[in-house]
């Protein structure tokens, strides 16, 4: 890179940080101090740059504050939309059976017990599909509860990105006493 190229991508850089920077500060002083007219701080940095871009030409890198300046939106928008599917994504574990059967005797984060973070793997293959009851129960240890031909093991907080309600493993079996659905309920 010559010398020129250099100055002119640490000015865009600049001016990238600087909107990123005053944005990320007035939405911080308003959501810790609740002060309702600091994101006008923002916008008078957007006029001000705006401004001295129409009386210095074009060295003042106006684009890239603006981008800078939606960065931490478009982050924060990101993160709610997304955030949930990549912490799943990140806790997700191979099944183990043994673990499985003892998660209460284990110490584990209670947001990401082992079965919530094992179920996927579990049900993935369909290991379970065809199996006597009694198998299935040998396997994964006592059902939290059972109704009819269902059996239920409590997985404890969905994965959703509010992590209100709790998710369910069910397995039904058929007639032959075989399990021939299995799935997650969400309550």
């Amino acid at each position: 890179m010559t010398s020129q190229t250099e100055y002119v991508w640490k000015q865009r850089w600049s001016f990238f940080l600087a909107g990123m920077l005053i944005t990320m500060i007035c939405a911080l002083v308003e959501i810790k101090f609740r002060v309702e007219w600091v994101m006008l701080v923002s916008w008078i940095a957007l006029a001000w740059v705006l401004i001295w871009r129409f009386f210095s030409g074009p060295r003042v890198r106006c684009g890239f504050y603006i981008l800078g300046s939606i960065a931490p939106v478009v982050v924060l928008i990101g993160w709610l939309l997304l955030g949930g599917y990549v912490e799943d994504w990140v806790h997700r574990r191979k099944f183990d059976a043994e673990l499985w059967r003892n998660q209460n005797a284990t110490e584990h984060d209670v947001m990401w017990p082992p079965r919530l973070c094992m179920v996927d793997d579990l049900m993935g293959d369909r290991r379970l599909m065809g199996m006597p009851r009694r198998q299935v129960i040998e396997l994964l240890g006592e059902p939290t509860g059972a109704c009819n031909d269902d059996i239920y093991y409590l997985l404890e907080p969905d994965r959703s990105y509010f992590r209100m309600d709790s998710e369910t493993l069910f397995v039904r079996f058929g007639t032959d006493g075989k399990a021939v659905q299995q799935g997650l309920i969400r309550d």
